[in-house]
C-alpha cells in the first residue's frame, strides 16, 4: 500500500530540492501542523544523517526519526524510519523530483506494508488525516517555492 502526493511547481527541481537541504529552516513554515525538526546525526541531504521531526496529523502527535537511504540530487530522495518495529509497517519515505516542461513534478510517497483490508477499514480516519496533510504540504511547497 503506498499513499503518494503529486504536484506540479512552476520552479526547476534544482530549487524544489534545494527547499529540503533547509530543512532546519523550512520545516515549520512548511505546513502549520509541524512542531519540531533537528539533525540527529550529521546535518543536510546525505546517506545516512538522521533527522527527528514531530507533526500533528488527525489530531495524534507524531515523532518520528529517520534516515537518508538513498540521494540523488535534485531528483530523489529517501528515507526509512530509525526504530526497526516502525519499518516493519512503514519500510520506506520518498520525495521525487522530475523536470517537466520548466516546471518540477514533486511527488511525496509513504510506503505502508501488512495492511489488509481489515487494517484499511478499521485505520480509515488515520489513513484519510495522512492524505489531507501530504496534501496540504504539496500545496504548500508549491507557494513557498513560487512565491520565491
Amino acid at each position: 500500500m503506498k499513499f503518494e502526493d503529486k504536484i506540479l511547481i512552476d520552479a526547476p527541481c534544482k530549487d524544489v530540492y534545494s527547499f529540503f537541504e533547509k530543512m532546519k529552516e523550512n520545516y515549520l513554515a512548511w505546513h502549520q501542523e509541524h512542531i519540531a525538526f533537528e539533525w540527529r546525526k550529521g546535518k543536510g541531504l546525505e546517506v545516512g544523517n538522521v533527522f527527528y521531526f514531530e507533526e500533528e496529523i488527525g489530531g495524534q502527535l507524531l515523532k518520528k526519526e529517520t534516515r537518508f537511504t538513498k540521494i540523488i540530487p535534485n531528483q530523489y530522495i529517501e528515507f526509512k524510519m530509525v526504530n526497526w518495529f516502525y519499518r516493519l509497517f512503514i519500510p520506506k519515505m520518498t520525495f521525487i523530483f522530475e523536470e517537466e516542461k520548466g516546471a518540477c513534478l514533486f511527488t511525496a510517497q509513504v510506503f505502508l506494508r501488512g495492511i489488509g483490508p481489515l487494517g484499511k477499514w478499521t485505520h480509515r480516519k488515520e489513513f484519510k488525516a495522512v492524505k489531507k496533510h501530504m496534501k496540504e504540504e504539496g500545496i504548500n511547497l508549491k507557494r513557498i517555492i513560487e512565491e520565491k
